[in-house]
């Protein structure tokens, strides 16, 4: 605008000196040539009138050739030039003052106020907008300078250093604090430039101000917001990849910096398959990005299963994913945010628990649920396809010699070594287990007879040639098979693992280190079916507590003893005392001995306790070899023994020679701590063993029971006479009582007292009588 008022004023002031030039030109001459003028000097002068009064209109008519005629035509010529010279002059002041209305309009329509300052930076215009942002109206600010606008008016000062340095550029921006004339402050973003002439000349300086409290707020709360996902990006846990519509990497926080083994840097820019690469953990072939189909169906997709993401390192990971659209306001799509976390500890952990749930943990190999678990699939199988299939149950032979002599942690190590040797020699397909012990199950799958019959034969030769070694002691262990064949006219699991539990027992009875193969007319499986009966009979009567307790005296054949009494037990069944060796095997062979023995225990030591209080002689109780073995039931014996309210020097507990020898150490050490508390022990059916005297110096027992397959012959074969007195030698040299068991007649009796021996029992001397009688029997025998 500036230049425009500038050429407007140049343009008078040149128009003005043509004039006045002309005009003295012309006074000149007619000065010079005076005698001319005076002649028409009355027609110039009113020419000149004319030309003063602005009327430039001048036609001199007819002139002469002479100098005057010249003169006049030169003063027409002169008052029409300057008549066109005012009249560009006109033209030029109507687009000046278009120009600055246009030039005011544009400025009053800018969204700032924009103010107008001359060279030393006082106010020459300024737009509506000011007095709307300032307070202050357009003619109070103008001739002034703005420092007061501002809440410092230090920075007025600084702006203008750092706008000067600047100079050069087209525009300079500063952001203020302002005042209003309300005293209100806002802040302010100015946009100052340089205002120069046509020749580059400085005329002023414009400035456009605009308010950007409010965008300074929302900037700041995006910041925030900003700041408040990054931090929370980069503390959750899970890994963010986000992407634009194209796959390509946005961003990545750093789990996913972790996880990919890519760097934000390195990735930003990249195709996501670059970036991400998962593939099936089962095929390992190339899995599609959910972000691809989340771009492309535009919704949530969510893949958990059986991912593997493979790293820029090589590493590999489990995960699971999901990806989901980024929209703006609009609902429009402009990216992906794919989401997705580590789970292969959990994945490591889940298919541990799962191994630990089918896998026994010592041997690693199948346990007993899934080994049935494949049982059921192979019936179905050999019902509905008509295939053959076997199943062979393994006990190893002398495994318990292995763990008396070196200790469990040998047992194990045997255990372990035996498996790998047993499953080296077995298909991929065909299933071995640990069934609890040292019980193994092998499943054969789709085999004949005879192949079934072939593998048997090769694991027993295979074990029975194996020799374990153990801190420079060496064993051989042998192993017992039972097979049954799997065919479409097996019954169910129950049946199949009976038959094949009772065909291993059988190899077991048939001298050890054999395999039995069940036929379904077998006699000695009818046999362990008649036994599966007294067990469940058996612990009926221990849940019912309805066994039954008697007695049968122990005959002392010296005047000063106090009686005994062996304690025996029965079992009442539908009105007849049934007698212990009918169901005392099948307690035996399942392992039902301790449970019976404790039972015997509790009812003696109760009896005792309540109705025989006034008894004052000895009491036998027999216990097992099984029994020995049970780790919880000599603390249960020395717990009742201390406890009890009872005398222990009136018990007597009563083991075979054989339990004895084949568990020794077990033997010898109950024994001792049993006769700690006061009980007293005696060894029975002493003679019957090979090594009968070998062991019994080792053996700390109070009596010896003499066998009576010797005694009951005694009277008539002079051999049995023979070793009865042998015995009775060695006994007396030990300081122990004999006793001499099946004395069944007078005959026998004599030959017992003749030989010196301390008690006698037998049918001879008492039959088996309940021991809620023996109270009474003693009171009536006194």
């Amino acid at each position: 605008m500036s230049s425009m008022l500038k050429s407007r004023s140049d343009l008078i002031e040149q128009g003005m000196f043509i004039a006045l030039s002309e005009i003295l030109l012309t006074l000149i001459i007619l000065s010079v040539t005076g005698y001319f003028l005076t002649r028409h000097i009355g027609k110039l002068i009113y020419f000149a009138n004319k030309v003063t009064a602005g009327d430039y209109d001048i036609k001199p008519g007819a002139a002469g050739g002479d100098e005057f005629g010249v003169m006049a035509k030169t003063f027409a010529t002169m008052a029409n030039t300057i008549k066109e010279r005012i009249e560009e002059l006109h033209k030029s002041e109507n687009a000046l003052s278009r120009s600055k209305a246009e030039f005011e309009a544009i400025f009053s329509c800018l969204a700032g106020a924009v103010i107008f300052v001359d060279r030393q930076r006082r106010v020459l215009f300024t737009n509506n907008n000011v007095e709307a942002m300032f307070g202050y109206s357009p003619e109070s600010l103008h001739g002034k300078t703005l420092e007061f606008l501002y809440k410092n008016p230090a920075a007025y000062l600084e702006n203008a250093v750092k706008f000067n340095e600047n100079m050069g550029e087209e525009n300079s921006h500063f952001v203020s604090d302002y005042v209003r004339k309300n005293g209100e402050e806002f802040t302010g973003e100015t946009v100052l430039s340089v205002v120069c002439d046509a020749e580059g000349e400085l005329l002023g300086f414009v400035g456009i101000v605009r308010d950007i409290t409010e965008q300074l707020a929302a900037h700041r709360a995006l910041a925030e917001e900003t700041e408040r996902v990054q931090v929370t990006l980069q503390s959750i846990g899970d890994a963010v990849i986000t992407t634009n519509t194209s796959g390509e990497v946005v961003y990545l926080n750093p789990v996913a910096e972790k996880i990919t083994g890519w760097s934000l840097q390195d990735a930003i820019g990249k195709p996501l398959q670059d970036v991400f690469y998962i593939v099936n953990e089962i095929s390992r072939l190339r899995i599609e990005s959910p972000v691809e189909r989340c771009l492309k169906e535009q919704r949530i997709i969510d893949m958990n299963d059986r991912l593997l993401l493979l790293n820029k390192e090589g590493r590999e990971y489990f995960i699971e994913d999901s990806a989901a659209p980024i929209r703006n306001h609009d609902g429009e799509v402009f990216g992906a945010v794919l989401v997705f976390h580590d789970v292969t500890k959990s994945r490591a952990m889940s298919q541990q628990l799962v191994w630990q749930a089918t896998h026994d943990s010592l041997t690693g190999l199948l346990n007993r649920n899934h080994f049935e678990s494949n049982l059921r699939r192979l019936l179905v199988d050999a019902e509905k396809h008509q295939h053959q299939h076997a199943m062979l149950y393994l006990d190893l032979d002398q495994f318990k010699l292995v763990n008396d002599t070196c200790g469990h942690i040998a047992g194990d190590e045997l255990l372990r070594q035996l498996s790998r040797l047993l499953q080296s020699q077995l298909r991929d397909t065909d299933n071995l287990a640990r069934l609890g012990g040292d019980e193994f199950g092998i499943l054969l799958d789709n085999q004949s007879h005879e192949e079934v019959d072939h593998v048997a034969e090769r694991l027993r030769r295979m074990v029975d040639e194996y020799v374990f070694v153990w801190k420079e002691k060496s064993f051989r262990v042998g192993i017992s098979i039972g097979v049954v064949y799997i065919d479409s006219e097996s019954k169910n699991l129950t049946s199949v693992l009976s038959e094949a539990d009772m065909a291993c027992y059988i190899a077991k009875d048939s001298g050890r280190n054999r395999i039995h193969v069940h036929t379904p007319d077998d006699k000695e499986v009818a046999l362990r079916h008649g036994e599966m009966h007294w067990v469940a009979k058996i612990n009926e009567a221990l849940k019912n507590d309805s066994f039954a307790l008697y007695v049968q005296q122990i005959k002392s054949l010296k005047n000063n003893a106090h009686p005994h009494y062996e304690i025996l037990i029965r079992l009442p069944s539908m009105g007849e005392i049934i007698m212990p060796m009918a169901f005392i095997p099948a307690a035996e062979r399942y392992n039902l001995m301790p449970k019976l023995d404790r039972w015997v225990v509790a009812h003696t030591f109760k009896w005792l306790r309540e109705d025989g209080k006034d008894y004052e002689g000895v009491l036998t109780i027999n216990l097992s070899g099984t029994t020995l073995s049970d780790k919880d039931f000599l603390p249960y014996i020395i717990s009742e023994l201390t406890h009890s309210d009872i005398n222990p020097s009136q018990i007597c507990f009563e083991i075979t020679e054989t339990a004895a020898i084949s568990n020794l150490g077990l033997a010898i050490g109950f024994i001792n701590e049993v006769k700690r508390q006061g009980a007293f022990f005696a060894l029975d059916d002493f003679g019957s063993g090979l090594s009968s005297f070998n062991y019994l110096k080792n053996l700390p027992v109070d009596y010896l029971k003499i066998d009576g397959s010797f005694v009951r012959d005694i009277d008539r074969d002079l051999i049995s006479y023979t070793m009865v007195e042998s015995i009775c030698h060695v006994g007396r040299v030990m300081g122990l009582k004999m006793i001499a068991e099946f004395v069944e007649n007078e005959s026998i009796l004599k030959k017992v007292e003749e030989l010196g021996i301390d008690y006698a029992q037998g049918y001879g001397i008492h039959k088996p009588e309940p021991l809620i009688n023996l109270m009474y029997s003693q009171s009536i025998s006194s």
